[in-house]
């Protein structure tokens, strides 16, 4: 320490006192008195020597302050810190032209010139729709409500409504809603599907109330890590069906390496600089500089790298026609030019209109024009209120969005968990219903 104080008490006490002293630092103090007779001594006078030897320490001291004091080389730290910025921006610059080649998005093909499809133009799973249309190519909670929807359209899940009595017979409650897993031997799941049944629990037992399930789900400590698996599956599912650019995604990987680079590169300049005596001063400043710079490059190749993926001729023109798609709904379900005759229709109208963000409310207030046909449909039946004679998409929609959001404010406390799921696999499912242009 450069500062301390010493108090002497009296003949027996000696006080040294020193403030921000570091962890593990010797203090050393010493006292010198005459000599006391009966003490063992040694045979040197060492008052002369023990001066010397502090005066030599304080001298030590004032030249190692002085060098410290010394003024910062601003040259040298602007001379440092434009190379090394040179260096990130040209290396910022080169994966900027390496996106323009590999990872800027294609042009939309025209679907028409309405710009619109009246039907859905494939047979694609609704929750792999929803991910090429996302930039980030993963789907959200929309698509857990849109393969409910889809599973019911396909017979392999009943949903039905329960009427509950008001509270104290005053205080009316939501029905309760039912989902019972069916077996149709037209149809089997996915591997998508079969994840959104382990989702749910339906993999635990074959029929389940909504209340049971969110009560699951809220003391499942891995609900949310279980959902975030599910999404994270997408970019390879894509890849699979030929829809994300194979080259593009090679290339988004490798941006992670210029982060790795820029952290050995920042600590190697650091380590010859400290070697360097004349930059003792200018070595905090710059470490500081490179550390702002170093920043700055990864927050912007971490920004390009989410734009780096990139669709393929395949996956641009299946976007394109789900935005052509989308635009039908969204103005259909604002004009209501004429009412829908075809269930099955109607039933994938609801499946993709809730994964391309339409909600079921709007999707409700279409005009229906059904036969008995209708009575088939597991989607209509599953809108029927609780009396059975009136459709009514109000509840089911509120009870199945509250079960798809769950996932992302449940699984944070609780107790509690079920087996995850691997990842990979799942097909998109070309082709099929050609979309009329309008």
């Amino acid at each position: 320490p450069l500062t301390g104080k010493v108090s002497i008490l009296d003949a027996q006490t000696v006080i040294f006192s020193a403030k921000n002293i570091p962890a593990d630092t010797f203090v050393e103090g010493r006292v010198l008195f005459p000599k006391l007779p009966g003490v063992s001594t040694e045979n040197e006078n060492a008052l002369g020597r023990i001066v010397n030897e502090e005066a030599n320490w304080i001298n030590e001291t004032i030249n190692t302050t002085k060098t410290s004091a010394e003024p910062i080389n601003y040259a040298f730290v602007y001379i440092v810190l434009l190379i090394t910025g040179l260096l990130f921006l040209a290396r910022f610059i080169y994966w900027l032209i390496k996106w323009g080649k590999v990872g800027k998005d294609l042009p939309l093909p025209v679907i028409n010139l309405a710009g619109s499809l009246h039907e859905p133009p494939s047979n694609t799973e609704p929750a792999i729709v929803e991910a090429i249309l996302n930039p980030s190519h993963t789907p959200t909670a929309k698509s857990i409500t849109a393969t409910i929807l889809e599973l019911c359209r396909k017979k392999l899940l009943k949903i039905s409504q329960e009427y509950r009595s008001p509270i104290l017979g005053i205080f009316p409650q939501e029905p309760e809603i039912w989902f019972e897993l069916q077996k149709n031997k037209g149809q089997s799941f996915t591997k998508n599907e079969e994840d959104i049944i382990h989702l749910l629990y339906l993999d635990e037992e074959t029929k389940i109330s909504k209340s049971k399930m969110l009560s699951k789900l809220k003391t499942n400590t891995k609900a949310r890590s279980h959902f975030q698996s599910w999404k994270s599956q997408f970019e390879d599912i894509l890849l699979k069906n030929d829809f994300l650019d194979k080259k593009s995604h090679t290339v988004q990987g490798t941006l992670a390496t210029d982060i790795a680079i820029g952290i050995v590169f920042g600590a190697a300049l650091l380590i010859i600089m400290e070697s360097i005596s004349q930059t003792d001063t200018a070595t905090p400043v710059i470490m500081t500089g490179l550390l702002i710079q170093f920043i700055i490059f990864a927050i912007g190749i971490g920004t390009l790298s989410g734009f780096m993926d990139r669709l393929t001729p395949k996956g641009a023109q299946e976007k394109a026609s789900w935005i052509a798609f989308k635009k039908y709904l969204k103005d259909y379900s604002v004009t209501k030019k004429s009412p829908l005759e075809s269930v099955i229709i109607w039933e994938k109208y609801l499946v993709y209109g809730a994964a391309l963000g339409i909600s079921l409310k709007a999707l409700s207030e279409l005009p229906l024009k059904f036969g008995d046909e209708a009575r088939s449909s597991f989607v209509y039946l599953a809108a029927m209120n609780t009396s059975g004679n009136n459709l009514d998409l109000s509840s089911i929609g509120s009870g199945l969005e509250s079960v798809s959001t769950s996932f992302a404010s449940f699984g944070a406390s609780g107790t509690g968990s079920s087996g995850g799921f691997s990842g990979g696999g799942g097909g998109g499912g070309g082709g099929g219903g050609g979309g009329g242009m309008s």
